[in-house]
């Protein structure tokens, strides 16, 4: 009998990224990553044709390599204000396009079942299942990538109204006078620890001739530059900040954290960890929540959306037993 495959799609604002994952949160095969943007002017229109064809070339993919029948469907991931219920992604902020029902039209391509869902949500949700929180039903997920989504997981359920809103850790004011956000607002933790705004701060405060990238700001930092330290020094900060008001709020079980920017490993955990428990009010008699990389990493985003297939498909948490390798 052939073992039943989703197709995972994560789209971020740089890149899109699927896999064929399995019903234990494994890959079946290479992930392959193409920019969202292919000639970087397109308007909405293209860059929701084109997920739309990223995601019918592994679909097509995977049932010439595992037979036609192998495929259940498709599981698409977003950032932003995600109405999962109705397949509509309403603010894809770091995408650039609203209100498109690109469920129903992915639905209407493939031939298959296709959910949509937010990207740290659905990350989160499978860290649960698969990984480094399974076994906790109260937990904090966040993603650090382009910009900083979250999952705030309550008894086992990424908490978001019907609306699609809630859970926005990225976009917690924490310097009401500080940087420019994405979504309007000033002094977001993702205007600091965004790997995007990381890159931009930067650039700016060393007057740099041309843009520099999140990753290269760390490794600027590690080399011992100065404007770079900074600048990193106030990623950890806002990160710090935001998970002590949650914590206060919420009191977590564990913090998850994936995402490029947390591949740093230990030059972001460590300096995390301080701040966290330096910021922690005097009230919180329980030591700080553990705060932890996520099991999956770079692959978050794919085998969240893989989950959400699943999910879509009709199968429950406990269906899909087994720890992801």
């Amino acid at each position: 009998m052939t073992e039943p495959l989703m197709v995972g799609v994560d789209v971020g604002g740089t890149s899109m990224k699927g896999a064929l994952v399995d019903r234990r949160g494994r890959f079946v095969s290479r992930a392959v990553r193409r920019p969202t943007r292919l000639r970087g002017d397109e308007g909405s229109d293209e860059v929701v044709e084109s997920i739309l064809d990223f995601a019918h070339r592994l679909v097509d993919r995977g049932r010439a390599r595992h037979g036609r029948d192998a495929v259940q469907g498709v599981g698409l991931v977003i950032p932003g204000i995600i109405d999962e219920e109705r397949g509509v992604a309403l603010a894809a902020i770091n995408v650039e396009w609203r209100g498109d029902p690109i469920g129903e039209r992915l639905r209407r391509r493939i031939g298959l079942p296709a959910t949509l869902g937010h990207d740290a949500r659905s990350a989160g949700l499978a860290e649960g299942v698969w990984g480094r929180a399974r076994g906790s039903g109260n937990y904090l997920f966040i993603a650090v990538g382009t910009g900083v989504g979250a999952a705030v997981v309550l008894s086992g359920q990424p908490y978001f109204r019907s609306h699609g809103a809630g859970g926005e850790f990225g976009h917690i004011t924490v310097n009401g006078r500080g940087p420019d956000c994405t979504c309007g607002r000033t002094g977001c933790v993702e205007a600091y620890a965004g790997g995007r705004s990381i890159g931009r701060r930067y650039t700016a405060r060393s007057n740099a001739p041309m843009p520099v990238e999140g990753r290269e700001v760390m490794e600027r930092m590690l080399a011992g530059d100065r404007v770079a330290a900074h600048v990193w020094r106030d990623a950890v900060w806002a990160l710090g900040t935001a998970i002590v008001d949650t914590t206060v709020l919420l009191s977590p079980d564990v913090v998850v954290i994936g995402g490029g920017v947390a591949e740093a490993g230990r030059v972001l955990f460590d300096p995390l960890r301080a701040e966290v428990r330096d910021q922690m009010p005097a009230f919180h008699q329980h030591p700080p929540p553990p705060i932890v990389p996520a099991h999956f990493r770079r692959r978050a985003g794919i085998v969240g959306a893989a989950l959400r297939g699943w999910l879509g498909c009709g199968y429950s948490p406990g269906d899909l037993s087994g720890s992801a390798s």
